[in-house]
C-alpha cells in the first residue's frame, strides 16, 4: 500500500525476513539508551527465536514501511485466537507479545505519520481481525505516539494490564554502587560469599561471545531442576516451550554477541545462574535461579554480587531486573518502570461485543469501588479484561 509518506510491503516467510536483520537491529540500537526505550527483546534475534520455537516456522506477517528504498519502520505481526472480556476474538499482535520486555513500535523516527500508516494498513488491508494487542513502556516515545494517534483518529483503545518492574542504574563505579546499598544488606552479601568460600571452591564465570554455551545450558537446566520452581511446575525444565525457546535463543543470540550469562559453581557443582542479554550497555535479566540445597547461603545474592561487578567492568549502564517487583529484587534498587498492555478494537461484531463488555465491566467496577469506599469494604466488583493466547 502506498501513501504520501512511503509504501508498506508485507513479507511472510522467515527466510525473507532474515534479509532485514541489520535494518531491524539498527532501529532498536537507535532507541536503546534508557529505561523508557527498547531493550534486547525488541531485537531481530529475539523475534527469530520466538518464531522458530513457539510459532513452529509458520508464516507470519511482517510489515515494512519503506521510504526511498530505506526501511523506516517494521511491524512483525502474529495472528491467534484469544478471549477479551470473555468474548472469543481474532487477535493480531507483535510476535514479541508471546514473551517480551521493554518493547514498542519499531520506528526509525518519532513520526506520528509513520505509525498512522501502519495502523491504517491494519484496518484497510488486513483480513478480518477483532483486536490489535501491544505492550509499551509508560511515558515512552511509543506510548506518546499511540495516545496522539488515538486522539487524532478516534480509535478505541483500552489498557488491559500494567506491570511495574525494577531496574538498577549502574552509575559511578562498582565501589560507589556497592557503598550505596543498605549496610545490613552489604553485610549479608559479604557473609554469603564468605560462607560459600568456606564450604568449598567457589567459581564464578561469565559466558559471553565465544563461550561454551552448551555447558552453560546444561548447568542452567540442572539448577532449574533443583530450584523451588521445579516443584511448582514453573521451571524451564518443566515447560517444553520455555526449554525450546531458551535453547533456540542461545544459538541465535550467541552468534550476535548479545548473550551475557552468569554461573556460580561450588566444587564444580552449578548452584546459581543468571541468563541475560547485554545490548549497548543495557543488561536484561531474563531468567535466574539457584539450587535449594544451598538456600541458607544465599547463592543468588552472591552471584548477583559477582555479576554486577563484571557488568561494571564491561561498561554496562543499566540492569533491567524485569518481571514483577519481588522483595529480593527491591533490596538492590528502589527504581522502577511500568509496562502496559493495550488493545485497539476493530468494528467487527466480536470487536464491538468485547469493547461493550469491557465498558460494562469497568462500569460495574467503578460502582463497586464507590460502594466499598462508602461502607469501608476492601473488595470490588468486576476486573480487568481477560486476554489469553490461543497458542
Amino acid at each position: 500500500m502506498k501513501n504520501a509518506l512511503g509504501s508498506i510491503r508485507a513479507i511472510a516467510k522467515l527466510e525473507d525476513v532474515i534479509g532485514i536483520r541489520d535494518a531491524w537491529n539498527s532501529i532498536v540500537s537507535g532507541q536503546n539508551q534508557d529505561i523508557l526505550q527498547l531493550d534486547a527483546t525488541s531485537s531481530f534475534e529475539w523475534t527469530e527465536a520466538l518464531w522458530r520455537s513457539h510459532l513452529e516456522s509458520q508464516n507470519q506477517l511482517v510489515l515494512l514501511l519503506e521510504k526511498q528504498s530505506n526501511i523506516a519502520g517494521i511491524f512483525p505481526l502474529s495472528v491467534s485466537k484469544c478471549h477479551v472480556h470473555w468474548i472469543p476474538c481474532r487477535k493480531i499482535a507483535f510476535i514479541s507479545e508471546i514473551h517480551s520486555g521493554r518493547c514498542g513500535f519499531l520506528l526509525r523516527e518519532k513520526s506520528l505519520g509513520d505509525l498512522a500508516a501502519f495502523v491504517h494498513y491494519l484496518f484497510e488491508q488486513l483480513p478480518a481481525w477483532d483486536v490489535f494487542s501491544f505492550t509499551l513502556v509508560d511515558d515512552s516515545q511509543s506510548a506518546d505516539l499511540i495516545f496522539e494517534l488515538v486522539k487524532q483518529d478516534g480509535y478505541r483503545l483500552e489498557n488491559i494490564h500494567s506491570q511495574e518492574s525494577p531496574f538498577i542504574v549502574l552509575a559511578g563505579t562498582w565501589q560507589d554502587y556497592f557503598a550505596s546499598l543498605p549496610k545490613k544488606f552489604r553485610w549479608l552479601l559479604r557473609d554469603a560469599e564468605k560462607k560459600l568460600k568456606a564450604s568449598g571452591q567457589l567459581r564464578y564465570t561469565e559466558y559471553c561471545k565465544g563461550s561454551d554455551f552448551d555447558r552453560f545450558l546444561a548447568a542452567m537446566f540442572e539448577i532449574e531442576q533443583k530450584s523451588w520452581k521445579e516443584g511448582q511446575g514453573a521451571s524451564i525444565t518443566a515447560n517444553e516451550y520455555q526449554r525450546k525457546f531458551y535453547t533456540t535463543l542461545t544459538t541465535i543470540a550467541a552468534e550476535q554477541g548479545l548473550l551475557s550469562c552468569h554461573l556460580l559453581e561450588l566444587d564444580r557443582e552449578p548452584i546459581a545462574y543468571i541468563y541475560g542479554l547485554l545490548l549497548n550497555g543495557v543488561f536484561s535479566d531474563l531468567k535466574e535461579s539457584y539450587s535449594l540445597t544451598y538456600q541458607s547461603m544465599s547463592p543468588g545474592h552472591a552471584l548477583k554480587l559477582f555479576a554486577l561487578e563484571r557488568l561494571y567492568e564491561r561498561g554496562a549502564r543499566l540492569y533491567d531486573y524485569m518481571g514483577v517487583c519481588e522483595p529480593y529484587k527491591m533490596r538492590w534498587t528502589d527504581k522502577t518502570y511500568v509496562r502496559s498492555t493495550y488493545i485497539i478494537y476493530n468494528k467487527t461484531l466480536s470487536g464491538v461485543a468485547a469493547r461493550m463488555n469491557g465498558m460494562l465491566i469497568n462500569y460495574l467496577k467503578s460502582i463497586g469501588e464507590r460502594f466499598n469506599g462508602a461502607v469501608g469494604v476492601g473488595n470490588t466488583i468486576g476486573g480487568k479484561g481477560e486476554l489469553r493466547s490461543g497458542h
